[in-house]
Parts: structure tokens; sequence; C-alpha cells
């Protein structure tokens, strides 16, 4: 199972910051960030990445964690899992 790279994170996370001026993260504080990689750091880069760009396609209020998790899906392990399961 892949972890989503702290790197891939933070990108995804500074990306968000740039496109929604106004939201009010704190994304140079540790805590904050940490807090959010929390809810993210079983999903894989792709799925992560994939997530970030949906949201910012599709929404126009700043992310929240439910509404960024909302644009994820199942992440892939999920899918591999039940592949798995209907052998």
């Amino acid at each position: 199972m892949n972890k989503l790279n702290k790197e891939v994170f933070g990108k995804g996370m500074q990306k968000l910051s740039d496109t929604f001026p106004f939201w009010k993260l704190d994304i140079e504080n540790p805590r904050v960030m940490a807090t959010w990689y929390e809810y993210f750091h079983i999903w894989d880069d792709e799925t992560f990445s994939n997530a970030v760009e949906r949201y910012i396609q599709n929404e126009t209020m700043p992310p929240t964690v439910k509404g960024l998790r909302n644009m994820g899906g199942q992440p892939s392990y999920f899918k591999k899992l039940e592949y798995h399961y209907e052998d």
C-alpha cells in the first residue's frame, strides 16, 4: 500500500491555497498541516492529486477536509482490495 508522500501533499495544499485566495488555512503552520495530513495519509499520491484538481475545477468555496475527501472517491488500494475479495 502506498502512503501519500508529504511533498505531494504539501504541493497540493499550496495549489489549493493559491487557487482559493480567501481560504484562511495557515499552511505554514506545521500543526495545521499535520492535522490535515492525518485525514489523507492513507491515500496514494495520484488519488490526492486528482482530488485537488477536481476540487479546484468544481468548487467555488474554500476546501474543507470533507469536501476534499468527497472529491477523492475511493483510494486505489480500496479498489485493489475489492478486486482481490471478488476472486
